[in-house]
Protein backbone atom coordinates (compact mmCIF):
# COMPACT_ATOMS: atom_id res chain seq x y z
CA UNK A 1 0.00 0.00 0.00
CA UNK A 2 1.30 3.45 -0.93
CA UNK A 3 -0.25 6.60 0.60
CA UNK A 4 -0.06 10.24 -0.88
CA UNK A 5 -0.64 13.02 0.89
CA UNK A 6 -1.11 16.62 -0.73
CA UNK A 7 -0.43 19.78 1.81
CA UNK A 8 -2.27 23.26 0.01
CA UNK A 9 -4.43 25.69 -0.22
CA UNK A 10 -8.23 26.53 -2.53
CA UNK A 11 -6.04 25.39 -5.79
CA UNK A 12 -5.12 22.02 -4.48
CA UNK A 13 -8.68 22.00 -2.94
CA UNK A 14 -10.49 22.13 -5.85
CA UNK A 15 -11.99 25.62 -6.14
CA UNK A 16 -13.51 26.11 -8.79
CA UNK A 17 -13.95 22.33 -10.70
CA UNK A 18 -17.31 20.80 -10.54
CA UNK A 19 -14.99 17.50 -10.53
CA UNK A 20 -13.47 18.16 -7.43
CA UNK A 21 -10.11 19.59 -8.71
CA UNK A 22 -6.81 18.25 -9.62
CA UNK A 23 -6.42 16.45 -6.56
CA UNK A 24 -9.54 14.18 -7.09
CA UNK A 25 -8.67 14.03 -10.46
CA UNK A 26 -5.21 12.39 -9.42
CA UNK A 27 -7.34 10.14 -6.61
CA UNK A 28 -9.54 9.39 -9.69
CA UNK A 29 -6.82 8.28 -12.42
CA UNK A 30 -5.42 6.14 -9.42
CA UNK A 31 -8.40 4.56 -8.39
CA UNK A 32 -9.05 2.73 -11.70
CA UNK A 33 -5.61 1.43 -11.16
CA UNK A 34 -6.07 -0.04 -7.65
CA UNK A 35 -8.74 -1.96 -8.80
CA UNK A 36 -6.83 -3.90 -11.27
CA UNK A 37 -4.51 -4.78 -8.57
CA UNK A 38 -5.92 -4.30 -4.81
CA UNK A 39 -2.78 -5.95 -3.78
CA UNK A 40 -1.03 -2.82 -4.57
CA UNK A 41 -2.65 0.31 -4.46
CA UNK A 42 -1.98 4.02 -3.61
CA UNK A 43 -4.44 5.80 -1.42
CA UNK A 44 -4.71 9.90 -2.26
CA UNK A 45 -5.48 12.12 1.00
CA UNK A 46 -6.32 15.73 0.50
CA UNK A 47 -5.17 17.81 3.52
CA UNK A 48 -6.18 21.10 1.48
CA UNK A 49 -7.97 23.90 2.88
CA UNK A 50 -8.87 27.84 1.33
CA UNK A 51 -6.54 30.49 2.34
CA UNK A 52 -3.68 28.80 3.84
CA UNK A 53 0.19 29.37 3.95
CA UNK A 54 2.94 27.43 4.32
CA UNK A 55 2.57 28.86 8.28
CA UNK A 56 -1.01 27.17 8.06
CA UNK A 57 0.53 24.17 6.90
CA UNK A 58 3.22 24.20 9.47
CA UNK A 59 1.21 24.87 11.98
CA UNK A 60 -0.96 21.28 11.62
CA UNK A 61 1.75 19.27 9.57
CA UNK A 62 2.65 17.23 12.54
CA UNK A 63 -0.82 16.31 13.52
CA UNK A 64 -2.24 15.68 10.16
CA UNK A 65 0.53 13.17 8.41
CA UNK A 66 0.72 11.06 11.85
CA UNK A 67 -3.12 10.50 11.13
CA UNK A 68 -2.71 9.58 7.44
CA UNK A 69 0.78 8.06 7.11
CA UNK A 70 0.63 6.09 10.54
CA UNK A 71 0.26 2.48 8.96
CA UNK A 72 2.21 3.37 5.24
CA UNK A 73 5.41 1.96 4.51
CA UNK A 74 5.85 4.02 1.42
CA UNK A 75 4.35 7.32 1.02
CA UNK A 76 4.89 10.69 -0.78
CA UNK A 77 4.40 13.89 0.25
CA UNK A 78 2.46 16.77 -2.48
CA UNK A 79 2.75 20.63 -1.40
CA UNK A 80 0.94 22.91 -3.75
CA UNK A 81 1.36 26.33 -1.56
CA UNK A 82 2.91 29.76 -1.82
CA UNK A 83 -0.39 31.88 -3.53
CA UNK A 84 -1.34 33.29 -0.04
CA UNK A 85 2.00 33.85 1.62
CA UNK A 86 2.37 36.12 -1.46
CA UNK A 87 -0.57 37.87 -1.46
CA UNK A 88 -0.49 41.63 0.35
CA UNK A 89 -2.75 43.02 2.90
CA UNK A 90 -2.49 46.80 3.27
CA UNK A 91 0.66 46.09 1.32
CA UNK A 92 2.34 44.15 3.33
CA UNK A 93 3.02 40.54 2.59
CA UNK A 94 1.36 37.95 3.96
CA UNK A 95 4.31 35.87 4.47
CA UNK A 96 7.51 37.72 3.76
CA UNK A 97 9.90 36.33 1.26
CA UNK A 98 12.61 35.66 3.57
CA UNK A 99 9.93 33.74 5.84
CA UNK A 100 8.28 31.77 2.98
CA UNK A 101 12.09 30.31 2.29
CA UNK A 102 12.44 29.34 5.95
CA UNK A 103 9.10 28.14 6.05
CA UNK A 104 9.74 26.12 2.50
CA UNK A 105 12.47 24.55 3.99
CA UNK A 106 11.25 23.55 7.53
CA UNK A 107 8.38 21.57 5.79
CA UNK A 108 10.98 19.48 3.13
CA UNK A 109 12.54 18.95 6.63
CA UNK A 110 9.54 17.81 8.26
CA UNK A 111 8.42 15.54 5.55
CA UNK A 112 12.08 14.07 4.95
CA UNK A 113 11.14 12.50 8.40
CA UNK A 114 8.76 10.36 6.50
CA UNK A 115 9.43 10.43 2.92
CA UNK A 116 12.44 10.77 0.63
CA UNK A 117 9.83 11.25 -1.56
CA UNK A 118 8.77 14.95 -1.49
CA UNK A 119 7.46 16.92 -4.73
CA UNK A 120 6.44 20.57 -4.50
CA UNK A 121 4.05 21.62 -6.97
CA UNK A 122 4.78 25.46 -8.47
CA UNK A 123 2.24 28.54 -7.96
CA UNK A 124 0.02 28.90 -10.71
CA UNK A 125 -0.08 32.36 -12.92
CA UNK A 126 -3.93 34.64 -12.22
CA UNK A 127 -5.10 37.62 -13.70
CA UNK A 128 -4.22 40.25 -10.42
CA UNK A 129 -6.69 42.45 -9.24
CA UNK A 130 -8.22 43.03 -5.67
CA UNK A 131 -9.95 39.84 -4.42
CA UNK A 132 -13.63 40.09 -4.63
CA UNK A 133 -14.09 39.66 -0.23
CA UNK A 134 -11.34 42.21 0.44
CA UNK A 135 -10.47 45.75 -0.14
CA UNK A 136 -7.48 45.12 1.98
CA UNK A 137 -5.71 41.88 0.13
CA UNK A 138 -4.15 42.13 -3.42
CA UNK A 139 -2.56 39.36 -5.44
CA UNK A 140 0.42 40.27 -7.75
CA UNK A 141 1.35 38.06 -10.40
CA UNK A 142 5.42 39.39 -10.18
CA UNK A 143 4.91 38.23 -6.38
CA UNK A 144 3.52 34.63 -7.35
CA UNK A 145 6.40 33.83 -9.77
CA UNK A 146 8.95 34.83 -7.41
CA UNK A 147 7.80 33.05 -4.42
CA UNK A 148 7.67 30.44 -6.91
CA UNK A 149 11.56 30.94 -7.78
CA UNK A 150 12.10 30.77 -3.80
CA UNK A 151 10.54 27.02 -3.88
CA UNK A 152 12.29 26.32 -6.95
CA UNK A 153 15.37 27.33 -5.28
CA UNK A 154 14.57 25.60 -2.32
CA UNK A 155 13.82 22.22 -3.97
CA UNK A 156 16.92 21.86 -5.97
CA UNK A 157 19.02 23.01 -3.12
CA UNK A 158 17.55 20.06 -1.25
CA UNK A 159 17.11 17.63 -3.59
CA UNK A 160 13.28 17.47 -4.05
CA UNK A 161 11.05 17.41 -7.00
CA UNK A 162 9.39 20.51 -7.83
CA UNK A 163 6.78 20.93 -10.69
CA UNK A 164 6.27 23.77 -13.11
CA UNK A 165 3.35 25.48 -13.70
CA UNK A 166 3.30 28.81 -13.88
CA UNK A 167 5.61 29.11 -17.02
CA UNK A 168 3.67 26.32 -18.44
CA UNK A 169 0.41 27.74 -17.99
CA UNK A 170 1.75 30.78 -19.44
CA UNK A 171 2.72 29.17 -22.76
CA UNK A 172 -1.45 29.38 -23.35
CA UNK A 173 -4.34 31.90 -22.54
CA UNK A 174 -4.46 30.59 -19.00
CA UNK A 175 -6.70 33.68 -18.53
CA UNK A 176 -9.41 31.50 -20.42
CA UNK A 177 -8.83 28.83 -17.71
CA UNK A 178 -9.98 30.87 -14.65
CA UNK A 179 -13.40 30.81 -13.17
CA UNK A 180 -12.51 34.12 -11.56
CA UNK A 181 -9.58 36.07 -10.95
CA UNK A 182 -7.99 33.56 -8.29
CA UNK A 183 -9.41 30.43 -9.05
CA UNK A 184 -9.32 27.80 -12.01
CA UNK A 185 -12.15 26.28 -13.78
CA UNK A 186 -12.29 22.67 -14.51
CA UNK A 187 -10.46 23.10 -17.77
CA UNK A 188 -8.11 24.66 -15.49
CA UNK A 189 -7.90 22.04 -13.29
CA UNK A 190 -7.90 19.80 -15.97
CA UNK A 191 -4.69 20.92 -17.09
CA UNK A 192 -2.80 21.66 -14.00
CA UNK A 193 -3.84 17.38 -13.42
CA UNK A 194 -2.29 16.22 -16.69
CA UNK A 195 1.15 18.34 -16.40
CA UNK A 196 1.24 17.35 -12.62
CA UNK A 197 0.35 13.75 -13.50
CA UNK A 198 2.99 13.12 -16.60
CA UNK A 199 5.60 14.53 -13.79
CA UNK A 200 4.68 11.72 -11.43
CA UNK A 201 4.71 9.10 -14.02
CA UNK A 202 7.73 10.20 -15.87
CA UNK A 203 9.71 10.35 -12.20
CA UNK A 204 8.35 6.86 -11.24
CA UNK A 205 6.25 8.20 -8.57
CA UNK A 206 2.92 7.23 -9.60
CA UNK A 207 1.96 4.61 -12.79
Amino acid sequence: MKNILVFGDSGSYGAWDINGGWVQRLRQSLDKENIKNLKNFTLVYNSSISGNTTKDVLDRFNTETKAYLNESKVCTIIFSIGINDSRKINNEHAVSPDEFKKNVIELINRAKKHTPIIVFVGPVPIHPIFVQWSKTETYDIKDIQNYGNIVKSACETNNVHFIELFDELLKIDHKELLQDELHYNTEGHKKIYELVKDFLVTNNIVL
